[in-house]
């Protein structure tokens, strides 16, 4: 059984629900949670139910720029890795990468 932990509530588990993959649970926890306390809540939901993979699901800022933020981003990574959970997070917004299945964009303005 795999948990796929992601912050948004409507496209990311859509997405993962694509899969048709039956041993696959998302939980979307579009509450707020920032990526620490997203690895957190993981965690949490992982004390509740065995897990084969559990799997964390977040957008990262690409710039960076807020010393919390990319603090808050790296630590997550740790504590992920601590727990041995899997991370994959999309540099600037998860939407942006599912475009990027359809079009090869190269970062630049969209057409609207």
């Amino acid at each position: 059984m795999i948990l796929i932990v992601c912050e948004g509530k409507n496209t990311e588990p859509s997405y993962f629900k694509q899969f048709r993959i039956s041993s696959a649970i998302v939980k979307s926890i579009g509450e707020g949670y920032n990526t620490i306390s997203l690895v957190k809540r993981a965690k949490q939901l992982a004390k509740r139910k065995k897990y084969d993979q559990i799997w964390c699901v977040f957008d990262a800022d690409p710039k960076l720029d807020n010393t919390k933020q990319a603090q808050n981003f790296n630590n997550a990574i740790k504590l992920a890795e601590k727990h041995k959970f899997g991370i994959a997070y999309s540099n600037q917004a998860f939407e942006y990468w599912l475009i990027l299945h359809l079009d090869d964009h190269q970062g630049g303005a969209m057409k609207g």
